[in-house]
């Protein structure tokens, strides 16, 4: 609404910060025992962002967005899949650090004092299976 306004991004947080947008989170139980359940979800999340990341498929994830936010006005809907788009993780790949920021911001909410790593809690096996299987793999 401001851009729209006339007023001039001065910073765009997403260009400073790298920060997760999401994922993914389940137990070590269900990852024994029910794998390809597991890489299937994770092939399933990462196609829906292959979906976003598709240029030819602007106007229907614009149409989505004033569908599912009931917005009236395109512009602002487009605005809002702009800048959403500028924070996906274009090739399905969070670092480590983005991800131990999340893990340290969740410890400290929860007030555990003990130090967690990320290879404590990520398993990144499922995700580069399915990179691979889809043609991401650099």
């Amino acid at each position: 609404m401001a851009r729209e306004k006339g007023y001039n991004e001065l910073l765009f947080l997403g260009d400073v910060v790298e920060f997760a947008q999401s994922g993914l989170g389940t137990t070590e139980k269900r990852i024994k025992d029910n794998p390809d359940e597991v890489y299937r979800t994770v092939r399933a999340q990462l196609r829906s962002l292959m979906f976003l990341l598709d240029k030819s498929r602007e106007g229907e994830i614009v149409d989505l967005i004033m569908k599912r936010w009931k917005l009236s006005d395109r512009k602002i809907a487009e605005a809002i899949f702009q800048d959403v788009r500028r924070v996906l993780a274009k090739d399905a790949v969070v670092t480590p650090a983005s991800i131990q920021l999340l893990i340290d911001l969740a410890r400290e909410s929860a007030k555990v004092s003990r130090p967690v790593k990320v290879d404590e809690l990520v398993d990144f096996s499922f995700v580069d299976r399915a990179r691979k299987e889809l043609g991401l793999t650099k």
